[in-house]
């Protein structure tokens, strides 16, 4: 069993640098990367698609998805961390989101955010265990 981490196509958010809100979509450079990782996938075997539901994401699984003729299954677990109150900002504004112990203001402190990301993995092994 192979079980693909994918992260999103490249955002205006991205590019900028900037903390990214939760319906920031794809750039154009996001869409094509997102399509190329589509045409490379489509003969890997995947025999399932699960993705956020931030649009960017959901994005980047259609081109999947469009090149498997899979559904996709929306996991609200694999979304990213929740930055609060600093989303849509500049990183050069906001300090070390990524340091150990920060807590964003409106956001998920660290042990939060672990404790999702690991229920999402279970989610992740799970739909990958029912496949085989």
């Amino acid at each position: 069993m192979a079980i693909f981490l994918i992260r999103h196509g490249e955002t205006t958010g991205n590019a900028n640098r900037v903390v990214q809100l939760p319906e920031t979509r794809l750039s154009e450079r996001g869409i094509a990367q997102a399509e190329r990782l589509g045409a490379r996938l489509a003969g890997d075997g995947i025999t399932r698609i699960l993705s956020s539901d931030y649009a960017r994401a959901h994005r980047t699984a259609e081109e999947i998805a469009a090149t498997t003729d899979l559904p996709i299954e929306i996991e609200e677990t694999l979304r990213e961390r929740n930055f609060g109150d600093l989303r849509g900002r500049p990183y050069s504004k906001v300090g070390d989101i990524f340091a150990e112990g920060f807590e964003p203001p409106g956001g998920e402190s660290w042990e939060t955010f672990y404790e999702r990301a690991e229920r999402s993995w279970l989610a992740v092994r799970a739909a990958a265990d029912t496949t085989q």
